[in-house]
């Protein structure tokens, strides 16, 4: 063979169908590759913002949470009102077993209904409220049942340290903490602070873990106020016997300063603890603004003082009293005594029914209406707490001549209520101006309007100071003893309107006193009401006038306003005050052990709630410092101060 031979591959040839089959494959996984990458990058990149959202809904929810709300603070910086940790029961129904045997254990140590825990428990939801602030008694035997789907919660609670003290000043919140009566209503917005609305995270099964801390969450601010918690629970203390001992329904009273319009103390009986007890709108009513009654013999002074102000009667004045009765107006008139001719201060002194008609008289009734008018009565005084009345005057157009007559000592249609009272007489004692009372220590100075001349403010007075005169021509408060300062008042006694025959009645009585002290230079206006006494006597001296005497003294005292006797009584009652109002004093004597312990009782460690509670189990009063857990103790006289913070 001469012909080489042709190389052959060892590779098989691959035929154009496969070829093409191949490139198919190829291309196919190019595209699948690139939409996977597309969409890759859409989900990544392109709706980033969108899906991030949704992860988000998923797993963080949006809670809006309210700052921690401000304090309430008397005027030298003690705590009325504080937000502090309160423990709560909540369910997990998804976790919860055995849901009617929980109920059951949950009802007795609890007290609410085994139905309606039942009925939570088995609730198609993640998480459900079963009670909300229990006691950490409560909480520790439900902790050692361990039961399945039930936790115990920490959130704000509000507490009142001081109890009942002041409660109708500082009203109350609802239980999340908004403010629906009283100071916390009033300055709710301030005392709440700026909500703002944080994430929560939730795991897999829904439940709600804490929300993301924010550092700048910020508190609410503090309200200051002008109260003195000293005063106010003298004021309490004195109120509460004066309407036992008389068997009255109710009683107010009211302690202002007359030169600043500055509220000291308000109270009301029956009271109310704003902590625990919010059910009786009877006790819950804060009568000093918001109940009208006439006054009685507490207008005369006032009456009189217009007049002279007009210049239709003069200071050395004199009125014929016809012995005691008089007729005016189709009406006899009778006075308490059988008096003859007498000038303005006798008028006043011995609570001349007589001498303020013919007063009225001079006066005429559109200079009485206006007298009302100027002395602040048919509107409201301005405190700007719920509830405050403006009160009712007579209409110069339906005024009778009778209406004139009884309208010059406390009747003819005027109708007021403690505080428009205490603004009133304010005007007497700071020399002439009617001032709009506050309540809040924030430095804003009342607005104020010359109604009287000082001169005639200064002659109102001194026919005032002659109420308390004793002797052969007594005053009418001549039984009202003030120990150790010359005050000036007047007495109010006012028969009510009987309402199932809407007559006056000759049982149904209010009995009052207003005045204030120092007689010379008074630094507090002081009112009292007392409803409906029951007792031997109704009238204002008897029954209204030893509350207002105790009232004045303790406050003068406390105030550490010179008085013109220093009896062994005397100094030993203000070294008591001064007890009390070591309440905000560093220099209280302190146990030298580390642990908390006060009047028998061992705070040591506790977080404020439970330190609360167990005070109130043991009925202390507290007061307290810092925040955190209790560090140390102080005995205060019928109670304790507990400094919180770090151990």
């Amino acid at each position: 063979m001469t012909g080489k031979l042709k190389k052959q591959s060892l590779t098989p040839a691959i035929s154009f169908a496969v070829q093409l089959r191949m490139l198919f494959i190829v291309l196919s996984f190019a595209a699948m590759f690139g939409f996977v990458l597309h969409a890759a990058w859409k989900i990544q990149i392109g709706k980033h913002e969108a899906m991030t959202k949704r992860a988000s809904n998923q797993h963080v929810k949006e809670v809006e949470i309210p700052s921690p709300r401000g304090r309430i603070l008397d005027r030298r910086g003690r705590v009325l009102a504080i937000t502090g940790e309160g423990l709560s029961v909540v369910g997990r129904p998804k976790e919860a077993k055995d849901i009617t045997t929980t109920a059951k254990i949950l009802h007795e140590i609890l007290g609410k209904p085994a139905g309606d825990i039942e009925y939570r428990l088995a609730a198609n939801r993640h998480f459900v409220w079963i009670a909300r602030h229990i006691s950490q008694e409560q909480a520790e035997r439900i902790k050692k049942r361990n039961l399945s789907g039930v936790e115990i919660a920490k959130e704000p609670r509000r507490y009142y340290p001081m109890g009942s003290l002041a409660s109708h000043v500082l009203g109350f919140g609802n239980i999340d903490g908004v403010g629906l009566a009283g100071v916390e209503r009033l300055k709710n917005e301030k005392l709440q602070g700026t909500k703002k609305v944080l994430p929560a995270i939730r795991d897999g099964r829904g439940r709600m873990l804490l929300p993301v801390f924010d550092e700048n969450l910020g508190n609410g601010e503090d309200v200051k106020l002008t109260i003195d918690a000293v005063i106010q629970e003298q004021v309490e203390m004195a109120l509460e016997q004066g309407v036992l001992t008389n068997k009255a329904k109710s009683g107010a009273a009211i302690v202002l300063s007359p030169h600043s319009g500055e509220v000291l103390a308000i109270a009301n009986y029956p009271t109310f603890d704003s902590n625990v007890d919010r059910g009786d709108l009877d006790k819950m009513r804060n009568r000093v603004v918001a109940d009208n009654f006439e006054i009685g013999s507490v207008m005369k002074p006032l009456i009189m003082a217009g007049a002279l102000e007009r210049g239709v009667i003069a200071p050395d004045q004199e009125f014929d009293l016809h012995n005691g009765k008089f007729e005016y107006a189709g009406k006899v008139f009778k006075d308490t005594y059988k008096d003859g001719v007498s000038g303005l201060s006798d008028i006043i002194k011995r609570s001349s029914n007589i001498g303020m008609i013919q007063v009225a008289t001079r006066l005429g009734k559109k200079g009485m209406v206006a007298v009302i008018k100027d002395f602040g009565f048919g509107q409201k005084p301005g405190l700007g707490i719920s509830g405050e009345s403006r009160g009712r005057t007579l209409a110069l157009k339906r005024m009778s001549n009778l209406d004139l007559a009884t309208a010059s000592f406390g009747y003819g249609g005027t109708m007021a209520t403690p505080l428009q009272v205490a603004t009133a007489y304010s005007a007497i004692a700071n020399g002439g101006e009617l001032l709009v009372p506050t309540l809040f220590s924030d430095g804003t100075k009342s607005s104020r309007k010359r109604i009287v001349s000082t001169a005639n403010a200064k002659l109102l007075r001194g026919y005032m100071k002659t109420v308390f005169d004793r002797g052969a021509h007594r005053g009418s408060a001549a039984s009202v003893i003030v120990d150790g300062y010359d005050a000036a008042g007047k007495t109010g006694t006012a028969r009510k309107v009987d309402p199932s025959t809407r007559q006056y009645s000759d049982k149904l009585h209010v009995a009052s006193f207003a005045g204030f002290a120092p007689a010379e230079d008074p630094r507090v206006v002081v009112v009292v009401m007392i409803d409906e006494p029951g007792g031997k006597s109704h009238s204002g001296s008897s029954v209204a006038g030893p509350i207002f005497a105790s009232i004045v003294e303790n406050s003068l005292r406390y105030l550490q306003v010179a008085g013109k006797d220093t009896s062994t009584t005397s100094i030993h009652q203000a070294k008591e005050l001064e007890k009390i109002d070591a309440i905000d004093v560093e220099e209280v004597p302190v146990s030298e052990t580390p642990t908390a312990f006060c009047a028998g009782v061992d705070f040591s460690e506790l977080p404020l709630g439970a330190a609360l509670n167990l005070a109130g189990e043991h009925g202390l009063t507290v007061e307290t410092r810092g925040v955190g857990r209790v560090i140390s103790a102080k005995t205060l006289v019928g109670g304790c101060e507990l400094t919180f913070g770090n151990w």
